[in-house]
């Protein structure tokens, strides 16, 4: 059985996330309501949101371009990008279907099949992911790989969680947020039993550890309970 993650939110699909998220006008931090609750997002990717809605309801693109004061450009950007993302949804699904069947955490797989299989939502976490494996040098991973790239098992000897998380390395421009948000991502989604049952071992033996060396905060209560604090940004 996969190590879902619990959240204490709905988060919107991927399709919707994905494409909205992309906007190049950062406005005013807002916390969103109704279907998108708890999810915290400026007023150009809410505003996104609302016109991928539109758009999937037929709307004409000059009616949605007047109704939010922007070009009729932008409105066919934002289209273009929701079709992208709809086809790497799909794309997702297919892989993580030859994944399970597979069920082998030490088979390789080509890079931008894990990236696509793992499906995250978040821009940056995605792009950080992305960069994290083609560091590699390689063009094929295994999903036991993947794992130690996102999170190793800690040891003795460790006298930080820094040592046990390799996307915090130096260089790699990830912070604290980002990096929660990479190790949220396969406990989300069902990968198979044996990278399932690897991931959670890992995950319990890493809070383990936190508790061990009165760590507290985001990172100890997702790796101990998997679960996010509420309206995690």
């Amino acid at each position: 059985m996969a190590f879902f993650l619990k959240t204490e939110c709905e988060v919107p699909k991927t399709q919707v996330l994905d494409s909205c998220v992309r906007s190049r006008t950062n406005g005013p931090g807002l916390q969103v309501k109704g279907r998108y609750r708890g999810v915290s997002m400026t007023y150009a990717q809410k505003r996104n949101m609302e016109i991928v809605e539109l758009l999937n309801r037929g709307g004409p693109v000059r009616e949605i371009s007047h109704q939010f004061h922007v070009s009729d450009g932008l409105i066919w950007q934002i289209k273009k990008e929701a079709r992208r993302a709809a086809e790497r949804a799909e794309q997702g699904r297919a892989l993580r279907e030859q994944i399970c069947t597979a069920n082998n955490i030490d088979r390789q797989w080509p890079i931008d099949a894990v990236v696509a299989a793992l499906q995250i939502d978040d821009v940056r976490a995605h792009k950080g992911f992305e960069r994290i494996l083609r560091e590699t040098g390689r063009n094929q991973v295994s999903l036991r790989e993947m794992m130690d790239l996102l999170l190793l098992e800690p040891q003795g000897w460790m006298d930080s969680p820094i040592m046990f998380l390799p996307s915090l390395a130096e260089g790699r421009n990830i912070g604290w947020t980002t990096c929660l948000r990479l190790l949220a991502a396969p406990g989300r989604i069902d990968l198979g039993s044996a990278v399932n049952s690897e991931w959670k071992k890992r995950c319990k033996k890493a809070g383990e550890w936190l508790q061990r060396h009165h760590e507290t905060g985001s990172l100890c209560c997702f790796l101990n309970c998997g679960v996010l604090p509420k309206n995690f940004d």
